[in-house]
Formats: structure tokens, C-alpha cells, sequence
């Protein structure tokens, strides 16, 4: 990943409050490089300078392109996309322009230095690849250094990309604050174009669209450590998410008000199946399960039970039903989950477990309720956020 800044890009940043559709502003030191082709130039404020025409004019002169060895090859590989970098190794995945449907997410990292900025960029990149997530663009402007990571892409699209990006964005407020950077959150879940622009002498993978503008304007109106996330994010993650609704805005490049919702914490998966079930066809299992839970609950030995079966055929409705019954009988259930994205974290729901009946333990020992044992023991971050 590269990152151009200082100076030159300030004043970049700044011209553009004086440039209008079709002009060309020019920063002082830029127009004095261009005496040679006897620009007509008019002034404006800041010592910046309105290019009308060249008096002389220019000669393209195209490059040769350069050899490199598997060494420099290798180098230069990790400053690619991952879509890009995919098709170096495996010419069969063609990189195809093409209308996709992504979410966007937008971080503020502003730092003093750029080792702290390599530090934090590290850090984010790690969490980004835990959700499967792509690591787009690194960019420096007036508004500071923003971070641009992209869920969708080829080679990296999942169904629940919109979930991932919520929960990588609390995950990197904790990252980001562990490392005294206050960062502010922009995400967008929309279709945009995808695929490469420009010529045969040079081309470059882009993510162009409303999408990724309205992450980007997202980011500027969220507070320090906060995240503003877009109607159609919320749509799809109401259901396992808390949301606040933040207010309305007009953003630069659109026409209409746009809501903002700032997510919150995230349901317990099975906490939010709805508790009136009408299981059809399972009677047989349930008896089974409720047969155990009654042994158990009479003395008898603890027993380890697995439903397995294929998806979508009420493994989920068979679990809440069961959840309630244990809950009727004046028990507390605990419960764990896992996410695909957690495929790399060997037995995570029975670490979850774990984690959450240590918590109910402690609570017991020292005699205090739960809330009160939020603030008193914290969350089991060594975990997962989840963990209570």
C-alpha cells in the first residue's frame, strides 16, 4: 500500500476550493515551473493561479516499460489489491469491470507521525483480513489520512458483508484508541463500479459510486470514536444490531436528505429468535432433547448433545424452542455462537461459552447482578466483544 503526503498535497487539497468544472488552478511554486511554456495565468487568492492557456505547447513522451525480476515482482505485489494481486498469480481470474454490490468502509486515522501511522495501518490490516475483508485505498487530504476497506470484491464477497464491516468497525475503535488515535467511521452498503480504468500504459483497479461518497461524507460527521452507517446497512444488520437513528443530512453530491444510524451493540444470536415457535415435523427430536434436560435436572449425569443438519431446516427455531423450555424450568441458558469469518479460530462458540460461564460464576461468587457485573469484572475481550 503506498501513501503520498506533505506539502505538495496540501496545497493540492486547497486548490480545489478554487477550481470550478473545466478550470485548472495552479499553487505558486507549480506555476513557476511552467514559465518555460508561457502560460496565461490569472490570479487568485493564496498566491494560487488560474491556468487559461499554454503558450507553447507540450510533447507526450511515453515510457518503456521496465523489466523486474521475481524479487522486485514480489515487492511490488504487496502495494496491489488483493483482485489485482490474485490475477498476477492466476491469470484464469480475469479482472473484469463489472457493477457490484460492496460496503464501504471509511476510517479517519489522522496521526503526527508516519511511524504511528504505519503502526495503526498494521493493526487495522490484521483485523480487516480476520473479517475477509479488503484493505482498498490509503488516502491523505485535507481532512486528514483516511483508511478505505472494502467488502464485496471478487474473490472476497460473502452474503454478510454488511455484518462484517459493523463488526470490524467496533474492533478497530478499540484497535485505534489501544493506540491513542481517536478514529471516526463511515459505512455504506450500496452497488458501485468495480474494474480497471485507463490505458495500455498504465491502469488501475477502482471502486467508483455514490457508495463509496457516502461513507466518505459518513466519516466526516461522526464524532470522535463513533460510526454513522447508511439506511441500507441498517436494513440489512437491524436484525443483528442495535441501531440509533442520528439524524438527517444533505451530503455534497447528492440531491435528496440521507438518514444516519449509528450502530450499537449486537444481539445474541439465539437472545434474538423470536421465543413463539411452531416447530413442524420435530417432535420426535425435541422429546429427545427434553428427555436429556429432564435427566439432568433429576440428578442424573451431564450429556453433550449435537444437531447437526443441513441449512435452512429449523436447526435454529428447534434451538430457541429448547431455550425456552430450559428457561420455563427456572434454569438460565447460556449460549455461544460463530460467524463463517471465524472459521480461523479453532472451537470460537465453545470459547464464547466459556467465557460467558466464567462471567455468570464470577457474579455468583461476589453475589451481584449482571449489569453490576459489566462494570465491575469488563468484558472478556480475549475473546471476542461478544463475549457477554
Amino acid at each position: 500500500m503506498q501513501l503520498v503526503r506533505g506539502e505538495a498535497i496540501d496545497l493540492a487539497c486547497r486548490a480545489d476550493a478554487f477550481g470550478k468544472g473545466g478550470t485548472v488552478v495552479l499553487s505558486e511554486d507549480c506555476a513557476k515551473h511552467l514559465s518555460a511554456f508561457e502560460p496565461d495565468l490569472s490570479p487568485l487568492v493564496g498566491g494560487y493561479k488560474r491556468l487559461n492557456s499554454l503558450g507553447k505547447s507540450t510533447t507526450h513522451v511515453a515510457l518503456p516499460l521496465l523489466e523486474v525480476n521475481a524479487e522486485q515482482e514480489k515487492s511490488l505485489g504487496l502495494c496491489l489489491t488483493e483482485v489485482v494481486h490474485r490475477h498476477l498469480y492466476y491469470p484464469s481470474s480475469a479482472v473484469t469491470a463489472e457493477f457490484r454490490k460492496i460496503t464501504v468502509l471509511f476510517a479517519d486515522i489522522s496521526v503526527a507521525s508516519p511511524e504511528a501511522l504505519h503502526g495503526a495501518v498494521q493493526a487495522a490490516q490484521k483485523k480487516v483480513s480476520h473479517f475477509e475483508g479488503v484493505v482498498y485505498q490509503l488516502l491523505e487530504d485535507d481532512k486528514g489520512t483516511g483508511l478505505i476497506i472494502v467488502f464485496g470484491l471478487p474473490g472476497t464477497s460473502h452474503d454478510d458483508d454488511h455484518l462484517r464491516a459493523l463488526l470490524l468497525s467496533k474492533q478497530l475503535c478499540s484497535t485505534f484508541e489501544a493506540l491513542g488515535i481517536s478514529p471516526r467511521l463511515g459505512i455504506a452498503t450500496g452497488t458501485a463500479f468495480c474494474g480497471p480504468l485507463g490505458t495500455d500504459e498504465r491502469q488501475q483497479y477502482s471502486i467508483i459510486g455514490s457508495t463509496v461518497n457516502l461513507a466518505a461524507r459518513f466519516m466526516t460527521l461522526a464524532g470522535k470514536g463513533e460510526t454513522y452507517c447508511d439506511n441500507q446497512t441498517y436494513k440489512l444488520a437491524s436484525g443483528e444490531f442495535e441501531f440509533e437513528e442520528a439524524g438527517w443530512t444533505v451530503p455534497k453530491g447528492f440531491l435528496e436528505p440521507v438518514a444516519i444510524f449509528k450502530p450499537g451493540d449486537r444481539y445474541d444470536r439465539v437472545d434474538n429468535l423470536s421465543s413463539d415457535v411452531d416447530l413442524v415435523g420435530r417432535e420426535a427430536e425435541l422429546n429427545l432433547i427434553v428427555g436429556h434436560i429432564n435427566g439432568v435436572t433429576s440428578g442424573g449425569a451431564s450429556k453433550l448433545l449435537l444437531i447437526r443438519a443441513e441449512a435452512g431446516v429449523g436447526k435454529s427455531a428447534l434451538l430457541q424452542k429448547v431455550r425456552s423450555i430450559i428457561i420455563n424450568k427456572g434454569l438460565m441458558p447460556i449460549t455461544g455462537s460463530a460467524d463463517a469469518f471465524e472459521k480461523g479460530t479453532a472451537y470460537f462458540a465453545f470459547l464464547l461459552l466459556g467465557c460467558r460461564m466464567r462471567f455468570v460464576r464470577a457474579c455468583r461468587l461476589h453475589a451481584v447482578g449482571f449489569r453490576r457485573g459489566l462494570r465491575q469484572f469488563g468484558p472478556c475481550s480475549s475473546v471476542d466483544e461478544r463475549c457477554l
